[in-house]
């Protein structure tokens, strides 16, 4: 498993990006944005949301960064999250089950757009999660 955090924005993502890329000296790993997902893109969502950040991610050596624009249900959640990075649904599932006892569900584990398993959680604490495999991609 790898940790890394998600920074999540109202709106500015995409010029934090740019300014994290420059300050950090990071490589820009890609950004995807809001409308450019089409089956996720409802039709009312407005142009301006359609040009806001869904994922970006920058890296520095073995490290690396998530920045987001927040959903209109995540604007509640905290500038900050967890991203936890698994090779195996097994492993994932483990520690989705962990952090779930005491804490709180917010999106159950399913298969995203690009195929990914991910699911979040709020655990206990306060602290969002946001566990995903990047390679086997078995819902259970």
């Amino acid at each position: 498993m790898r940790l890394f955090p998600q920074i999540i924005f109202e709106g500015n993502a995409s010029d934090a990006v740019e300014f994290y890329t420059n300050v950090l000296h990071a490589y820009n790993q890609g950004v995807l944005y809001y409308g450019d997902v089409p089956h996720v893109t409802p039709m009312s969502m407005t142009e301006e949301k359609k040009k806001q950040v869904m994922c970006a991610k920058l890296s520095m050596d073995e490290q690396r960064i998530y920045l987001c624009d927040a959903e209109q249900e995540e604007k509640n959640l905290g500038q900050i999250q967890m991203v936890a990075v698994f090779d195996k649904a097994g492993d994932l599932y483990s520690v989705y089950e962990g952090l779930k006892e005491g804490g709180q569900v917010l999106v159950q584990p399913m298969n995203t757009f690009d195929n990914r398993l991910q699911c979040i959680v709020k655990d206990r604490f306060g602290i969002v999660w946001k566990l995903t495999v990047e390679t086997d991609n078995t819902v259970g």
